[in-house]
Parts: structure tokens; C-alpha cells; sequence
């Protein structure tokens, strides 16, 4: 078992955990993603906690518990109250917030993966698990090119709520940007494995700005994703699995 150079972080077990969040606004959205998993690999040795808004639906609770044990080896289901502001960034800070306080009662390493961030090849969980127990440091992401900071869908160490109080009660200002001067020190850097691009602009990738990244073409694909990386952030209609699933199609019947 690994444990941190640095003394007051705790050691981690061998498997990090994969916190999947759903409101009512991105549920569906989540399970689209649950299935381009399942199709990937099948029911993957690692767990899950389902992070679920108290306003959404039950029989939608219900169909992401049946595809989440699909994907996962086992599956946790919490539910919290609505933010008191739902929307951007209040909604989403609180979201993190009460699942990292959850995350904090055991010893695991958890990856906060949101609905919009899609895996691009088999084996992407072993892949990043594997970054992650080797690179020395408790989190683990992507750093935002031209700003510096690990954008939120990251790997966190179960006492996260220590090493960033500020994060944990923020409400007007995103959590992953105020987290920067608490833990930029003790995050690995892996955007090569976790590719990141909030959006699209004069079709050119941006990792700021631009208009939410829509994969009409395979060209899309080809043009705006690195294909070394395993995973893909952000993707808000889930057409990225759709191309990826034809392609993967069209290659199984010899159309290429």
C-alpha cells in the first residue's frame, strides 16, 4: 500500500472509488454515459457511489442504479437535499461539497467524474487508478491551460475536506478554482490522461471559453481530442460517445 511522501496524508487503498453525480438537469445525460462504459468494458473491478439530487425522479434513481451495476463491482447510493441555489456555480459546489463530506468517512482516493466527462477507451479506469498510485501526490487532474488550476473533475484524497476548508463552504465562486492555493502543491498534473476542452471556438479545442464542444463528424473527434488520453472533459449532449460508438461500429463490420 502506497502512502504519500509528505506525512499528514493518509495512505490510500490499491483502487480508487468513482463518484458519479446526478441533478435533475444532467441525469439522463449520466446514464448516456453509463452506457458508453458498459459497452467499453463491460462490469469493471472498481466502485461507485452515486451522488443523486434529492429532485430527481425515482424511476430515474432507479434506471442509474441498474446501469451503474452494469459498469461497477459495487454501488453506493447517497442522496442530497437540493442546493438552496441551483444554479452555476452554487448548484455544483454544493453537489461536491456533500459528496466529498460522504467521501471523507472512509480512506478511499475517489474520482469525481461528472456526467460530461466521458471515457474514450477500454481500460481507462485501470489506466488512471495505475497514474494515480504512482505519482506521489494525494490529487490527481488535469491543470487548466492559461489558468493554472485542476479543473474539478479530478481525483481527490478522502481528506480533501482537511487540505481545502475554503472549498467546502464556497458558494458564488467555483470550488476547483478556489481550491488552487490550498492543493496545486499536491496535484499531479494528468492532463495527458484526462483530456480537457471547454469548448469550441473558430473549430479549435480551447481549454477556456469558446461554445460547448458538439462532435457532429468523426473529423470532430479527430480534429479537437487527444487520442493519448483516456478520458474527456467536457462533452454536454454526450455526442462524443456517439461518434465513438459508430466508428467502433464501422470498424467491427469492415466499413474501414
Amino acid at each position: 500500500m502506497k502512502c504519500w511522501s509528505v506525512p499528514q496524508f493518509e495512505s490510500v487503498p490499491s483502487k480508487i472509488r468513482v463518484a458519479l453525480p446526478a441533478c435533475p438537469v444532467d441525469a439522463y445525460l449520466m446514464m448516456a454515459n453509463l452506457g458508453w462504459q458498459e459497452y467499453l468494458d463491460g462490469r469493471k473491478d472498481f466502485d461507485c457511489v452515486l451522488s443523486i439530487d434529492s429532485k430527481v425522479d425515482s424511476d430515474v434513481v432507479e434506471q442509474l442504479e441498474t446501469l451503474a451495476w452494469r459498469t461497477f463491482s459495487e454501488v453506493q447510493i447517497i442522496t442530497y437535499p437540493t442546493a438552496p441555489i441551483p444554479v452555476w456555480p452554487n448548484g455544483p459546489n454544493w453537489a461536491f461539497q456533500q459528496t466529498a463530506r460522504y467521501m471523507s468517512n472512509s480512506t478511499r482516493a475517489w474520482y469525481w467524474m461528472e456526467s460530461d466527462c466521458f471515457p474514450i477507451r477500454s481500460g481507462w479506469l485501470d489506466v488512471l487508478n495505475s497514474e494515480y498510485q504512482s505519482c506521489g501526490k494525494p490529487m490527481m487532474g488535469p491543470i487548466v491551460q492559461g489558468m493554472g488550476h485542476c479543473n474539478g473533475t479530478a481525483i481527490y484524497p478522502a481528506n480533501f475536506p482537511r487540505l481545502s476548508p475554503s472549498s467546502m463552504t464556497c458558494t458564488d465562486y467555483a470550488w476547483d478554482g478556489l481550491m488552487y492555493k490550498d492543493t496545486i502543491h499536491l496535484t499531479h498534473n494528468a492532463s495527458h490522461l484526462m483530456y480537457h476542452i471547454w469548448g469550441v471556438d473558430n473549430n479549435r479545442a480551447m481549454p477556456t471559453g469558446g461554445s460547448p464542444a458538439h462532435f457532429r463528424t468523426w473529423e470532430d473527434v479527430e480534429r479537437w481530442v487527444d487520442p493519448n488520453a483516456v478520458v474527456i472533459h467536457r462533452c454536454k449532449d454526450a455526442s462524443f460517445a456517439d461518434r465513438m460508438f459508430e466508428r467502433l461500429m464501422r470498424i467491427k463490420n469492415n466499413e474501414i
